[in-house]
């Protein structure tokens, strides 16, 4: 496989394009002056295989609905395989496009509004967004930090879980 060298040093002003992350910083945070750091929506360019693959396939000119091919279904049989040692089958994947709407679509399915959801921040805030939206309201349990990184306040979330009355926990792992 060849290293391609990507400049990530280059800036690309995304401002007045309708990027969210950049158009959207007056409106959600009430400043100007602010930088946001989202982690999904990087200010690097595309690499060029992938936009290679986009024109290619937008070369047909007619964008309906695409089926998931079996490849699809086996990259993720094998990684969940691999990485839990699940042994899944291709009938019990399903597909959302995204985890916010994956998330939206899991709290309809498992709260009703009124529900108490509890939450250890820093969360991504879209999550937080969805809990609301969902008319549930939010239990912070705010993480610990001990030697330099963040953790989880055990004493303070078994608190929380039996004053509270919680109907779901969301919990983040950002373990690989």
């Amino acid at each position: 496989m060849i290293m391609v060298k990507y400049n990530f040093d280059e800036i690309i002003e995304r401002r007045n394009t309708d990027c969210l992350k950049w158009d959207s910083v007056e409106e959600r945070w009430h400043k100007k002056n602010l930088l946001p750091m989202w982690v999904a929506d990087m200010d690097f360019r595309t690499p060029p295989f992938l936009m290679d693959a986009l024109n290619k396939r937008n070369e047909h000119e007619v964008l309906g609905y695409a089926r998931r091919p079996e490849e699809w279904y086996k990259s993720i049989i094998y990684w969940f395989k691999k990485r839990y040692g699940w042994n899944i089958k291709a009938e019990n994947i399903g597909f959302v496009p995204g985890i916010v709407v994956g998330l939206c679509h899991a709290l309809r399915c498992f709260t009703k509004p009124g529900d108490k959801v509890l939450i250890m921040p820093p969360v991504y805030f879209p999550f937080r967004l969805q809990i609301l939206a969902a008319g549930c309201k939010l239990v912070n349990c705010n993480l610990k930090l001990k030697d330099g990184a963040a953790g989880e306040n055990a004493s303070n979330k078994k608190l929380q879980i039996a004053e509270s009355n919680l109907s779901w926990i969301l919990r983040i792992s950002a373990k690989r």
